[in-house]
């Protein structure tokens, strides 16, 4: 593995303490209902599989209004 591939494993391994604290901390996590009124999100669910967060949506894509020039 490169240099480069070990000083990002070792970083993320050190900060994962640290970012646990923090989500744990937090009251709750808000996820958007739309994006830019382009996208619109449903079905959000969190999974945890053997110390990874799995997180889930589906996205239903809103057609911009069609203007008439004439």
């Amino acid at each position: 593995m490169s240099r480069v591939g070990l000083l990002l494993r070792k970083g993320l391994r050190d900060g994962m303490a640290p970012f646990d604290a923090y989500i744990a901390g937090m009251s709750g996590l808000v996820v958007p209902h739309k994006i830019f009124n382009l996208w619109e999100l449903t079905d959000l669910n969190i999974k945890q599989h053997n110390d990874y967060l799995e997180a889930g949506l589906t996205p239903h894509f809103a057609p911009l209004a069609v203007e008439n020039f004439m």
